[in-house]
């Protein structure tokens, strides 16, 4: 990027805010089994104006790890994901911010 430090922060700040979290996520007291396809329609609710493909699902033994999007330079546009890989697991855990 040509972006001083500064603004590539307000940018990569204005993106991941930009991103709604589905409701069962900020209420989350107890681990959950979910498969990565009801996470990915979760945030497609969410998310309506975000294309097919611009989020992902990522997992590491069998448990959730992140929810990747992906925006165009200008950190404004949802766009398709390109050269990840999501998680191909049938099943993940899904564990509440702070508890293992």
């Amino acid at each position: 990027t040509t972006l001083a430090p500064n603004d590539f922060f307000a940018l990569e700040h204005r993106a991941f805010r930009s991103l709604a979290i589905p409701k069962l996520f900020g209420g989350l007291d107890h681990e959950v089994l979910l498969q990565p396809a009801e996470i990915l329609g979760l945030f497609a609710k969410a998310n309506p104006s975000f294309p097919a493909g611009s989020i992902l699902v990522s997992c590491e033994d069998k448990r959730l790890t992140a929810i990747e999007a992906c925006f165009a330079k200008d950190g404004r546009t949802p766009m398709a994901c390109r050269g990840l890989r999501g998680c191909g697991t049938l099943v993940i855990r899904v564990t509440p911010a702070g508890k293992k």
